[in-house]
């Protein structure tokens, strides 16, 4: 569900901005990659090889996913 919604806001972007340039008005969507955020911890996962997987991404994202407030401050 996480990726059908981002491709979803991406394909909204794109048609909106289409729409809007006759009026000059410009759309951006920005989605950013890995940031270290509760997503992954806050999902759910059903038995026991998930949950293990689960946790491996958890831990990936504390390790390597870029911290929220340098992501807001690049956008």
């Amino acid at each position: 569900s996480y990726s059908a919604t981002k491709f979803a806001v991406r394909g909204f972007s794109l048609a909106l901005r289409e729409e809007l340039a006759e009026h000059r008005i410009g759309v951006t969507a920005v989605c950013p990659g890995m940031i270290n955020t509760q997503i992954v911890a806050d999902s759910r996962a059903h038995g026991a090889a998930m949950n293990q997987r689960k946790a491996k991404v958890v831990e990936t994202f504390a390790r390597r996913g870029t911290d929220p407030a340098k992501v807001a401050t690049a956008i």
